[in-house]
């Protein structure tokens, strides 16, 4: 069964001008639930219809670069830069009596080494992946498995994603993925403590600008809640967020009546209030409309 025959209630998303802000080309209200404090914007994870254990355990994937579906993602580029900074020559030997060819030539054996060593920690470190363009054909069509599957509204004032806890300091809280053709090189001499040697994990192939991502990055503590995928042997690890940091839920407009039953169910079971809405085909453009359900009015 569909959801076509889902009843919205009279509530729904309203447009006004840029000056109220937008997700992708769809502009919002200050009122509309998509703004939320500090006039930052809802971001979103988009699940199938069989992820509901996420929202039932409140546990979310991050995950290793190496099990994203990007060929590219988070590698820094293996070329030196032929331009390097006259710092960076300098830290990479400060012998002055070498000759400048010299000391390009020791900071480039240095790039390649901590290149080396830099790629095999990759997946100690965990992704989490989310959108800011929720009314996305295309987004849906690939993560919600055809439009059937529910979107997770997070709100990214909340300390869950704006706030790095004690055990992840060093790295830089969510930030925006910058999409871009030339892979980024590895900032071999950063201490950490400015974040821009973590800058290679939120840059990404301009192909995939479309998903308008936004990242967080978490180190991956073995052993806690950690499932082992048995088809692959993959390992899969989970952090838990808190519900009062969901402001939404979203079902595809393919979604089964089952599923959007289920998260109501869940909405009660956490003590929560965000909106739950449906997505809708706008009757006049390639878009999708958005509008509250009443578990009320359900069919």
């Amino acid at each position: 069964m569909k959801t076509e025959g889902l009843v919205p209630s009279d509530e729904s998303l309203a447009e006004s001008s840029l000056s109220s802000g937008c997700v992708g080309n769809r502009c919002l209200t200050p009122a509309d639930s998509n703004l939320q404090s500090g006039g930052m914007w809802t971001l979103y994870k988009i699940l199938s219809p069989d992820r509901l254990e996420v929202l039932n355990n409140l546990k979310v994937r991050f995950t290793q670069p190496s099990c994203l579906n990007d060929l590219c993602d988070s590698l820094p580029s293996e070329e030196w830069d032929e331009n390097p900074s006259d710092s960076w020559i300098d830290r990479a030997e400060s012998d002055s009596t070498l000759s400048i060819e010299a000391k390009r030539a020791a900071a480039r054996e240095f790039y390649r080494k901590s290149y080396r060593v830099g790629k095999s920690d990759f997946d100690s470190l965990g992704v989490l992946s989310l959108t800011e363009k929720p009314e996305s054909l295309v987004i849906w069509a690939h993560y919600g498995r055809n439009h059937t599957g529910f979107a997770i509204g997070f709100d990214p004032g909340h300390a869950f994603l704006s706030k790095q806890d004690e055990d992840n300091q060093i790295l830089p809280p969510l930030k925006r993925v910058v999409y871009t053709k030339e892979r980024p090189c590895l900032p071999v001499f950063d201490s950490g403590e400015s974040h821009t040697r973590w800058d290679y994990l939120f840059h990404k192939n301009a192909e995939w600008t479309y998903e308008g991502e936004w990242r967080m990055i978490k180190w991956l503590t073995v052993g806690k809640d950690v499932i082992i995928l048995p088809a692959t042997g993959e390992l899969v690890h989970l952090i838990p967020f808190p519900i009062e940091a969901v402001v939404e839920i979203i079902v595809g407009a393919h979604a089964d009546l089952r599923l959007v039953k289920a998260l109501f169910h869940l909405r009660q079971k956490h003590g929560a209030t965000f909106e739950i809405k449906q997505a809708i085909l706008s009757p006049t453009t390639f878009a999708l409309d958005f509008h509250t359900l009443d578990r009320n009015r359900l069919a």
